[in-house]
């Protein structure tokens, strides 16, 4: 079967441009190793989160991380998760705007699609609509099943013991040890 040549269009999701992949000749995708960095739609999309982040970390430390008593406040977690995540960002940003010197695999470029993408933010606008009223423990065993069988097909029995196991044990943190109330929705009818 012969090759036409099609039109291609980037998409921000996507980290091989078909220039790389007509650079990297036999090797398939690899970049020079002398290649300057580049700004992607992984690089953007890092430093756009890095940045909502960052407005995060500075309202979390606003809050007082102790109480009057002592004890941890509720400003603590959120400064840890704040910095947390803005570091994770930044390490991201900088790893995708460097060169890539190893070629990737044809494996490797069908693992990512944007319309995986597109369906777990539809699952987390869902997460969050029906959140207070069916409960954290419900709506999270299910969002987290949903985007484990979307994400990992081949072992559903993990998505869903992982479904139903990380949400209670989180219940458990939150109610039971931190005294921090969640949404109980349908929760008390069982």
């Amino acid at each position: 079967m012969a090759k036409t040549s099609a039109t291609w269009v980037r998409i921000p999701f996507q980290r091989t441009a078909p220039e790389d992949r007509d650079a990297g000749g036999a090797a398939g995708g690899g970049r020079a190793a002398g290649a300057r960095p580049r700004v992607s739609g992984a690089t953007v999309f890092y430093l756009v989160l890095a940045l909502v982040l960052g407005a995060y970390t500075v309202m979390a430390f606003g809050m007082e991380w102790r109480t009057a008593a002592g004890r941890v406040g509720p400003g603590f977690f959120p400064r840890v998760l704040g910095l947390l995540g803005l570091a994770i960002c930044l390490l991201a940003a900088v790893g995708s705007a460097l060169p890539k010197t190893a070629a990737r695999t044809p494996a490797e470029a069908e693992r990512r699609h944007p319309w995986t993408v597109v369906a777990v933010c539809l699952a987390l606008a869902a997460f969050v609509t029906v959140l207070v009223p069916v409960g954290a423990v419900v709506t999270g065993s299910l969002f987290l099943i949903a985007v484990l069988m979307l994400c990992d097909r081949g072992h559903p029995v993990r998505a869903v013991v992982l479904g139903a196991v990380f949400p209670a044990a989180l219940y458990a943190v939150f109610v039971l040890w931190l005294n921090a109330p969640l949404p109980s929705g349908l929760l008390p009818l069982f």
